[in-house]
C-alpha cells in the first residue's frame, strides 16, 4: 500500500467523467508511486513520469514512465533503477 497515481478523465464540454472509474497506478514495489509530468500525445495516449519508493522510510526512488490509452488501459510502464 501507500500513495498511488490516480487518473481520472473529464468530459471538456460537460465536465463528467468519461471513464467508468479512475484509473490507479500501483508499482511492484506497493510503495508511494509519485507523478511529477504528464503529457497527451497526437494519439491520444496519456504519458506519465514520476518516481517510486522502493521500500518504507529511508529508502531509495526508482524513476518510471508509464502509458495508458485514450481508454485509460495501460499500454506501457517503464522502471529506471
Amino acid at each position: 500500500s501507500g500513495t498511488d497515481i490516480i487518473l481520472i478523465k473529464y468530459n471538456a464540454s460537460t465536465g463528467n467523467p468519461v471513464w467508468s472509474s479512475p484509473v490507479t497506478y500501483n508499482s511492484s514495489f506497493g510503495y508511494d508511486d509519485l507523478a511529477n509530468c504528464m503529457t497527451i500525445d497526437a494519439s491520444n495516449n496519456i504519458i506519465v513520469g514520476g518516481y517510486s519508493l522502493t521500500g518504507p522510510a529511508g529508502a531509495t526512488t526508482d524513476a518510471f514512465v508509464i502509458s495508458f490509452n485514450s481508454g485509460g488501459v495501460l499500454q506501457n510502464s517503464f522502471l529506471y533503477k
